[in-house]
């Protein structure tokens, strides 16, 4: 439990200084994918009305978030993502 808290503090620090950026990401993607794969069967329903209900139930997962947002740092210009380009 400790090394899946300090991935998450010192990457998210690294992506917020720009230092890696993609690098972090990529360790921040892979704590998030395994939050929301644990968390997917306690979020589905169990009778689903039909498949939109369950796309509903993963979608407003907030794991399902975090994976989008570490996905586009890891894609994107590590240029882009950091701090320091918003300081004059």
């Amino acid at each position: 439990m400790v090394r899946g808290l300090q991935v998450e503090f010192f990457g998210g620090l690294a992506v917020a200084i720009g230092f890696l950026s993609p690098l972090a990401a990529l360790g921040l993607f892979a704590v998030s994918a395994t939050a929301a794969w644990s968390m997917l069967g306690d979020k589905l329903p169990k009778y689903p009305i039909d498949a939109a209900d369950t796309i509903a139930s993963v979608r407003y997962m907030p794991e399902v978030l975090y994976l989008a947002m570490a996905a586009a740092v890891v894609l994107a210009d590590s240029r882009a993502c950091s701090s320091f380009t918003m300081v004059p």
